[in-house]
C-alpha cells in the first residue's frame, strides 16, 4: 500500500490503530501555570529520517483533547 494511503487509512481509523505498529512518546513542550502543554509523538521503529505529519487540536484548550479523536 502507498505510504499516502496507509497513512490516510491509520488517520481515519484513530490513534488506537496506531498503536499496533508505531510507539507514542509525550513531550511537555509548554508549561503555563499549572498546565501542562503535551505532544505527543509517534514513531516506527528504526532511526531512519521519513515524513512527518503534523495535527495541531483547535480547542484552545478550552475543550477536547489530543487524545479525544481525530
Amino acid at each position: 500500500m502507498r505510504l499516502s494511503a496507509w497513512l490516510l487509512a491509520a488517520i481515519l481509523a484513530g490513534p488506537a490503530a496506531l498503536a499496533a505498529e508505531f510507539s507514542k512518546q509525550t513531550y511537555v513542550y509548554k508549561t503555563a501555570g499549572d498546565c501542562r502543554i503535551q505532544a505527543d509523538l509517534y514513531r516506527l521503529p528504526g532511526d531512519q529520517i521519513r515524513p512527518a505529519v503534523f495535527w495541531i487540536h483547535g480547542g484552545a484548550l478550552v475543550m477536547g483533547s489530543r487524545t479525544g479523536g481525530l
